[in-house]
């Protein structure tokens, strides 16, 4: 998979999962999708940021994929992500977004929250974010092998 048909087909699913009136994505969409969102997510609003935008089942399915695509590393390290900022509290399997800072809380109480969190996960991001081009390499060999065959 080329670069330029790794943009055209996110374009695709990004159209396909947001616009009600097709079908939805296929398991291996969603895996590829999911994988794709985290890796994006991170390093632009970092763990915290990515949670707060996500659902649980993009999460268990970046899970998923990135078991699926054998990448270990940055699998321990969202897995460290999880349980730093949710603890041992299971992920619900739908759609509906996560709450990472619990609601009710004053503006001073949720700064005061939201910069431990961070202080706590930021050493997870910076590690993740190194591993941005074998995260790639992997979502493109998925494709190849499971999704696509030509994007022409």
């Amino acid at each position: 998979m080329t670069e330029n048909e790794f943009t055209r087909y996110w374009e695709l699913l990004i159209a396909k999962k947001h616009k009600g009136d097709t079908l939805p994505l296929t398991s291996d969409e969603a895996l590829f999708y999911a994988a794709n969102w985290l890796r994006g997510s991170v390093p632009r609003s970092g763990f915290i940021g990515y949670f707060e935008g996500s659902s649980g089942e993009d999460v268990i399915g970046a899970v998923e994929a990135f078991r699926l695509m054998n990448l270990s590393e940055p699998l321990s390290l969202l897995q460290g992500a999880i349980l730093t900022i949710f603890g041992e509290m299971p992920l619900p399997n739908d759609s509906v977004p996560l709450d990472v800072l619990p609601s009710g809380l004053s503006e001073s109480e949720y700064e005061s929250a939201s910069d431990e969190l961070d202080h706590k996960v930021t050493p997870i991001e910076v590690e993740f974010n190194t591993f941005d081009n074998d995260i790639y390499v992997a979502l493109c060999r998925f494709a190849d092998e499971r999704l696509i065959k030509d994007l022409g």
